[in-house]
Formats: C-alpha cells, structure tokens, sequence
C-alpha cells in the first residue's frame, strides 16, 4: 500500500474484523486455529506495521503543513493505540509472555519509530492498558525505553504517570507491598526520575515539580 493513511485503515478493519476470532487460552478459536502465541504474534505485528504507517504520515507532503499532519496523526492515533488494548485483554497473557515477547517487542518499535508524537502516546498507553504487576515486575525495561525516548519527548509527565498508578497499586493492595520492596520499586524509580531530570535541560519547573512530587507520593505510599 502506497498512501500510509489508506494502509492505516486497512489495517485498523483487519484488527476490528479479527479481534473476536484471536485463537486467545480458552476461545472457541484456540487448538486448530493457534494458540495465544500465535494471537500475540498477530497483534504484534499489526501494531508495528501500523504504527510505522502512522509516523510516515508526518513525512508526507509539504514542510508547510506540517501542523496539519501533527493534527491529523494525533486524531488517529488510537488506531494504533488499539492494537495494544487488545493485547492487554487477552486471557492467555501472562506476566512471562510479557516480559520476555510482548513488551520487548512493544518497546523496541516504541524506541525505533524516533518520532516524538508516537513515543509520547505509546509509552502512556503501555503504561495505561497493561496490569500494575507487570509494570512493577518490568522496571527495568520501561526504563530503559524512557532512557532511549528522542530528547524532545517529555519523559517527565512517562514516568510521575507511571509511578501514580503503581502507589495506587499499592495503596490499594497492600499485600503487594513486599514486592515494591523484592524488586526495588523506589531505587529504579528514583534513578530514572534523577536520570530524566538530568538529562532534560529544558524541563519546565512545572514539569519537574511534578516529577518529584511523584515520586514523593510513590515513596509514602509504598
């Protein structure tokens, strides 16, 4: 496909006419038509193929209009987005098929694409759609990605949401509070917020301030 817009909704009519017939653990489509490997494989490569489609839209056509197509991208951008919902609802996803295949995965498109409108939004629907487990048990990756994000993208406002849901987490599960502690929640978080900090030379005092008070709120809740 020539033109990525036609692509784009080519392939979002694929996700919406397949998702209800993933071969997911437990549908009526596992056995002959796959597994919930072969579901994650498929949704793995939409949401690549697809999101690539979606940042050569900001390469198309003239300098002048380059608003425009920041417009346009930002009011399509859950097409993309959807791929990833999806992937979050699958029964068959567990923490180890997304540790070690689809956050990897996610995450290397994410850091790859280079384009600061995709990394923004897809680094906060990883954060908004997947389980508080395994954002706790995956630091280490989601930090790294953070890290790599093109220097223009607010890593800030990434991580303060990441570390509201995961106090919330914890507020509200306080069993699961000796995991925080199994892993080092507050040394990997607080590392990753000095290194954001750090390395933003022009973050706004709102922005960091919020940043912080973050990472204080994640402190005394866990």
């Amino acid at each position: 496909v020539q033109h990525p817009l036609r692509g784009l909704f080519l392939r979002a009519y694929l996700l919406q006419m397949s998702k209800d017939k993933l071969p997911d653990t437990g549908s009526k489509y596992e056995g002959e038509g796959g597994n919930i490997k072969d579901a994650v494989e498929f949704l793995l490569q939409n949401f690549t193929e697809m999101n690539k489609l979606w940042v050569r839209m900001q390469h198309q056509g003239p300098a002048r209009l380059k608003e425009k197509r920041e417009k346009e991208r930002q009011e399509l951008r859950d097409l993309v987005g959807k791929n990833l919902h999806i992937l979050s609802q699958l029964e068959g996803l567990d923490l180890a098929l997304y540790r070690e295949t689809v956050l990897p995965k996610v995450l290397e498109q994410v850091v790859n694409c280079k384009d600061e409108i995709g990394q923004t939004y897809l680094m906060d629907v990883i954060i908004q759609v997947f389980p508080d487990e395994f954002h706790l048990r995956t630091l280490d990756l989601l930090n790294d990605a953070v890290a790599q994000l093109r220097h223009t993208v607010k890593t800030g406002p990434v991580l303060a949401n990441l570390m509201q849901r995961l106090a919330a987490y914890a507020a509200d599960t306080p069993d699961v509070i000796p995991s925080f502690l199994e892993v080092e929640a507050f040394e990997k978080l607080s590392d990753a917020v000095s290194k954001s900090a750090d390395t933003q030379t022009e973050i706004a005092l709102v922005d960091l301030v919020t940043l912080y008070q973050a990472l204080m709120s994640f402190t005394v809740k866990v």
